[in-house]
């Protein structure tokens, strides 16, 4: 019923189930370069593509969680200096992770109310590395 109801759009999304009932709307995620807060044109179409679902339907809320990844990692590590106890620079290199995947949902909630969404339908999560670290770094999207 939720995707028949959200056409033509529900082509951006997925129904997340858990125990046979649907928890969560997810749109494929925004990715970005490793290292980098902002986004590619492409990524900016099919954001202006979902600002516009949403705008369409002004009782949906959004949420946008950052993810790092391993790459945003490797990007990290080669620029931490050498010869520092390896427990320390993993704690740094952690804490500039979670900033980075915050740094990217903020980027993403500034796009959408850029394209007059309010800012109150918009809410972003407090990053944590809790996906596996092979996920390309991302803005996931969820209702």
């Amino acid at each position: 019923y939720v995707k028949l109801a959200l056409q033509p759009w529900s082509t951006f999304f997925t129904i997340v189930k858990v125990a046979g009932k649907a928890t969560a709307l997810r749109f494929e995620p925004v990715t970005f370069v490793p290292g980098q807060v902002n986004f590619a044109h492409e990524q900016q179409q099919y954001l202006a593509k979902v600002a516009a679902m949403l705008k369409e339907r002004p009782g949906l809320n959004l949420n946008v969680c950052g993810r790092p990844s391993h790459t945003d990692v490797a990007t990290k590590a080669a620029k931490e200096k050498s010869g520092e106890r390896p427990e320390i620079i993993q704690e740094e290199i952690n804490a500039k992770l979670l900033t980075l995947a915050s740094e990217r949902g903020q980027a993403v909630k500034r796009f959408f109310v850029e394209q007059g969404l309010e800012p109150a339908r918009l809410f972003v999560c407090q990053p944590m590395i809790d996906k596996p670290l092979e996920t390309p770094p991302s803005v996931e999207l969820f209702l």
